[in-house]
């Protein structure tokens, strides 16, 4: 049977899973039909509930399982092949009988079931900080006031009014006075703040799941891939990457391998140039040869070659047709793809790695199909005869040993080992003799890695009967060892997999994702710093990078290789890597063109030397470079730097990835991103954001990411200038009741401050606010995502000037008012201003200034946004009117208030001179600033509309303005 892994490591594809062939074999042996079906035997049943499991300690290790099943004397090693976990679906096959092993929290689920870590944006660090501030500020007015207040009331031998709260002694009434304080001025720290960021940010996760542009269609099965922000916790910070961490395989490229090329017995086949060969201005190598227009290559195959397809290879000559059929064969049968039936006769294969897959339909498509697998037998088609291989035993590939070995019976009866994996590995253990061979398919090898080509070597050995069984004699005593199993069949499977015969090798494609070049040199102009983490070789993440525009000709190279580097062959080793390091990260030389390439055990080394909480040699030297390559890492190794940089450069780092080895980086970095691919969906499960194409990071960074930290810095910093605007209008008033601690606004109109009178435009500002009208001149200049990324629209003096705008405000809405109602106390009808007058006053004064002061930072202005700020304006009139109407015992001394100061001038003539003593300085230093000293945003925003006006606003969309800009060669930035 097979299993599907999904809920369990979000692996997509199906895996083989078999039942213990000893106790399969009972059961049948004791059915009374002779088969087994879903409704046992009483032997049967009495049978299965006689064994007896030993394994391992529960543990979270998805890829091992060790044990064995006991009955009577009998004993049966089990590992993870014959294992369903808690998660895991069932496929192609109806019903199972199991044993439970494990439940409970002693699952691999929920072993496996770890909780993400808490990520802060720099905006949310930044906002505790400052509302730290504010609550200190707050503690000294309430403190401040208290004494005043204290003073005031001590000052006159007479006691004090019955009205005042005195309660005998002077630190009494000081403490007593200080809470009072922190009553009437709690509106200084902006409660609701959180929630505002947090609706707003829910819209920036749906503007971002909605985006058109960053939607992909699959073409084969016609299937749509939006962008899906999986959290709404980090909008801003989108907008504040400095560093970016990428995979390659299935993030640069489209993890769609395709078998294009190989070498056999030291002859090179299969014509064509691979996309990263074009970009590198390579040609075919064989410019005579054409592949004929009514050849159609099956999915994961683009190989041909007129010496081979088509059953050429038959007409070679006897020893060069062997050769070829021995590889062939090898690719044919040393696999572990199942094959599935479908309906209209024809099969699928279904693989776990689509390198295998590839080369299984590489050799189909030369004439050696593969068609299916029953128990340990696979049968395969050559030249319209089926053969049967028989695989006694299979040494499985891991990260470790970098390579796969199958034991397979030929039909002739002979025993072969079959051994693909890394030329570095596989070289190793390779028979003494035939070095021109060696040196042959080495160089052929290279220059597969110089086009991006993925390359496999194959090799093989005869087994003598007698050698085989004694080796089988240990690798069966390994399965039964349930402490030290993986060792001791590494150890097994190392004794056998030596004096190996060179066969061949392979090279398939693995094509770049559309629009990938464009968008890496999109984002280093914007001043992001990409790092590329992969574990290819060396000179394929070399060819790779030229091909992405990370290398660029003319950029100096430093490649820094380990004591044990598997690239030894195309570079030499540094004796001392440290030692350059050292000497490179302080020689003070310019590193600004350089590009740093080191391979995983250079970087182990390394990082040995980041261990501090300073930046270490490493580290100083990688981040002056402009393009990092970081070739042959594991998966902890691309965790780790991730880490250190994050840690150490306090920045905001990005790591994008599609596979089960990206998700350490992607939980390491401040935002992870994952591709939806053919890796699964481990790495989008582990993510914050996930998207289908790597092209469209720079829509989310570049134009999502820089009006979501706009919209929100402007909004914290709002919220803080109201809120300071409004208390501290209260507080100078204290100045003139002796700090008594009697109330100045009134208790409705408080309440809905935040919730009516200044909520809905900030909403509109947080939601649509656009500093540039089409999203396009975003991408056409990159360079404007610096501004943005420098955090200069949230920088700790522009905090401190809202503050003091809020605070010069609350001054001028307070007292203008207040020597107006000095100099004219009458209202007319015979009525006199008092405290609720003033009141009344100052509030629809610091309402207007504190609505109208947003719109002078609002960029975009909509039907909508006029319309919410008109509505926002008039709500306070609105409200009192509808206040008015309110029994009296509601309304108390307010009542009648709201019709007679309305319908006298001085409330307006405070209104307009409140306004013009506010508003005016904003703006003409916004106007000054644009006209003598305008920002990059300013000078774009107004070419722009220079495009615009040229076109026409009714021409002008996010295609014509495209357009213009490519008439437009000489656009500087």
């Amino acid at each position: 049977y097979q299993r599907r892994v999904h809920g369990l490591d979000g692996e997509t594809n199906l895996k083989h899973r078999e039942s213990v062939q000893a106790i399969h074999s009972s059961l049948i042996q004791h059915d009374p039909q002779g088969d087994l079906s879903i409704s046992l035997s009483e032997y049967n049943r009495h049978f299965l509930q006689s064994l007896r499991v030993e394994c391992e300690a529960p543990n979270a290790n998805l890829n091992v399982f060790n044990g064995t099943v006991c009955w009577g004397v009998n004993k049966v090693s089990v590992n993870n092949k014959n294992v369903m976990y808690r998660g895991c679906s069932l496929r192609n096959t109806k019903w199972v009988y199991g044993l439970v092993v494990f439940t409970g929290m002693d699952t691999k689920l929920m072993r496996n079931a770890l909780g993400k870590r808490l990520k802060l944006t720099a905006l949310d660090k930044l906002s505790n900080n400052y509302v730290v501030a504010i609550f200190v500020m707050l503690g000294i007015l309430c403190c401040l006031a208290g004494i005043l207040a204290t003073i005031f009331g001590t000052r006159h031998d007479h006691p004090p009014p019955w009205y005042l709260l005195d309660v005998g002694h002077w630190y009494e009434n000081l403490f007593l006075n200080s809470l009072t304080y922190l009553i009437l001025l709690c509106y200084l720290v902006p409660i609701s703040l959180s929630v505002t960021m947090e609706m707003v940010k829910i819209g920036h996760a749906y503007l971002i799941n909605n985006d058109a542009k960053m939607c992909y269609k699959d073409p084969e099965f016609n299937e749509y891939y939006p962008a899906k922000a999986r959290t709404s916790n980090l909008a801003e910070d989108l907008g504040r990457v400095k560093y970016l961490f990428s995979d390659k395989t299935g993030t640069l490229t489209r993890n769609e391998m395709a078998f294009m090329k190989c070498s056999v017995a030291g002859v090179q086949y299969g014509i064509g140039t691979t996309e990263i060969g074009r970009a590198l201005g390579r040609t075919q190598e064989t410019p005579g040869w054409k592949i004929p227009d009514n050849v159609v290559f099956e999915k994961g195959t683009c190989f041909w070659d007129p010496r081979i397809s088509e059953g050429a290879w038959a007409n070679q000559s006897q020893e060069t047709a062997v050769a070829i059929e021995k590889f062939f064969v090898h690719l044919a049968v040393c696999h572990t793809l199942l094959v599935k039936p479908k309906a209209n006769g024809e099969i699928a294969y279904q693989a776990s790695s689509p390198d295998e897959l590839a080369l299984v339909i590489g050799a189909k498509g030369s004439g050696f199909f593969f068609k299916r697998r029953v128990h340990n037998s696979v049968f395969v088609e050559v030249m319209g005869q089926e053969r049967e291989y028989e695989v006694l035993n299979v040494c499985e590939f891991n990260s470790t040993r970098k390579r796969m070995s199958a034991l397979v019976r030929m039909p002739d009866g002979k025993l072969v080992l079959m051994c693909k994996g890394a030329d570095s590995i596989i070289y190793q253990r390779l028979n003494q003799g035939n070095e021109e061979l060696r040196k042959t398919t080495m160089l052929h090898l290279d220059g597969y890695g110089e086009e991006g080509l993925r390359t496999l070597v194959l090799a093989q050995r005869e087994l003598s009967q007698s050698e085989y069984e004694e080796w089988n004699r240990k690798y069966v005593a390994a399965l039964l060892d349930n402490e030290n199993r993986e060792k001791r069949l590494d150890d097994v499977a190392e004794e056998i997999e030596t004096k190996l015969v060179l066969v061949g090798a392979t090279a398939i494609e693995d094509r770049l994702q559309d629009g990938v070049p464009e968008a890496l040199k999109t984002l280093s102009m914007a001043g992001i710093k990409i790092w590329v983490l992969t574990g290819d070789k060396v000179e394929t993440a070399i060819n790779i990078a030229m091909a992405c525009n990370l290398l660029r000709y003319g950029m100096r190279r430093e490649i820094l290789l380990g004591p044990n580097s598997e690239d030894k062959p195309s570079y030499t080793e540094n004796d001392d890597i440290m030692s350059r390091i050292k000497i490179m990260s302080t020689s003070g030389a310019p590193h600004e063109n350089t590009a740093l390439i080191i391979d995983g055990p250079g970087l182990s080394i390394a990082l040995g030397y980041e261990e501090s909480e300073q930046p270490g040699p490493f580290l100083k030297l990688a981040c002056q470079c402009s393009t990092v390559l970081c070739c042959r890492v594991s998966p902890k190794q691309k965790a780790d730097v991730v880490n250190i940089v994050r840690k150490k450069q306090k920045t905001i780092t990005l790591a994008i990835g599609d596979g089960a080895n990206d998700v350490g980086m992607i939980l390491n970095a401040n935002i992870g991103v994952g591709i939806s691919g053919h890796e699964g969906m481990q790495a989008v499960l582990a993510s914050d954001y996930a998207i289908a194409q790597f092209s469209y990071v720079q829509r989310l960074l570049l134009i999502h990411g820089r009006w979501n930290s706009q919209r929100l810095c402007i909004l914290i910093l709002y919220f803080f200038y109201k809120n300071c605007a409004f208390s501290m209008t209260g507080f100078w008033y204290g100045i003139h009741c002796g700090f008594s601690g009697t109330r100045f606004w009134n208790e409705y109109y408080m309440a809905v401050w935040n919730v009516m009178f200044t909520a809905f435009p900030i909403f509109a500002l947080g939601f649509f606010n656009k500093d540039m009208v089409f999203q396009q001149t975003l991408i056409k200049f990159p360079a404007l995502y610096k501004e943005v990324q420098s955090g200069q629209d949230f920088s700790s003096w522009r905090f401190l000037w809202w503050m003091i705008d809020a605070m010069i405000v609350s001054l001028v809405v307070f007292y203008v008012p207040l020597f107006a109602q000095m100099e004219n106390p009458f209202l007319g009808n015979g009525h006199m201003g008092d405290k609720w007058t003033l009141s009344f006053t100052s509030f629809g004064c610091v309402h207007a200034v504190c609505n109208l002061r947003l719109a002078l930072v609002t960029r975009t202005w909509t039907y909508l946004n006029i319309a919410i700020t008109i509505f926002s304006l008039l709500s306070y009139i609105f409200f009192a009117f509808l206040f008015n109407s309110f029994p009296i015992r509601m309304t108390k001394e307010n009542a009648g208030i709201c019709p007679m100061v309305l319908a006298n001038y001085m409330f307006w003539a405070c209104l307009a001179l409140v306004l013009t003593i506010t508003l005016i300085p904003p703006f003409v230093q916004i106007f000054m600033k644009k006209i003598f000293n305008p920002s990059l945003t300013q000078k774009i925003a107004n070419y722009e509309l220079s495009i615009i006006r040229e076109m026409g606003r009714t021409a002008a969309t996010e295609i014509t303005i495209e357009n213009a800009y490519k008439r437009k060669q000489n656009i500087t930035e």
